[in-house]
């Protein structure tokens, strides 16, 4: 009885091994994204969006590390427009009217935005004027010993 089992499990095994090295190539290709460009130049301009722009689910991801099904729609979104000759800067202003400013990792100065990219420097002006006007008042008292 204990030769049957054995059998029965190192057949089991075997198909079980076979079966896995035979689908593993399979889940590779389905799990890795495949792009086929006509040239290196729309490959880099393809690289250049999915870094530039954020994964709407992840949040502090671009679209090329996330996982997410929507970053995978948006990439496949990016490719189709690359392969209909649209410019990156056209595939960023559609995605950034589609979605938003929050899309993009380094949003554009509009109206809108003005005061995120002008609050540093604005601030460092108040401070210095405060310094410079705490250290005119500040006046040091010399003494003659």
């Amino acid at each position: 009885m204990l030769e049957y089992v054995k059998k029965i499990l190192k057949n089991f095994l075997s198909k079980l091994f076979l079966l896995t090295i035979f689908f593993s190539p399979l889940a590779v290709a389905a799990s890795s994204d495949m792009y086929v460009f006509a040239s290196a130049q729309k490959k880099a301009q393809f690289a250049e969006i999915i870094h530039e722009m954020r994964c709407l689910v992840c949040q502090n991801q671009n679209l090329a590390d996330s996982n997410a099904p929507l970053a995978q729609d948006l990439r496949l979104v990016i490719y189709r427009r690359i392969k209909n000759d649209e410019s990156p800067t056209e595939i960023k202003k559609y995605l950034i009217s589609r979605y938003g400013d929050f899309i993009a990792f380094r949003p554009v100065f509009s109206c809108l935005t003005y005061c995120l990219w002008l609050s540093p420097f604005i601030l460092f002006v108040v401070i210095m004027f405060i310094l410079l006007v705490k250290l005119r008042k500040f006046v040091p008292q010399i003494t003659n010993i």
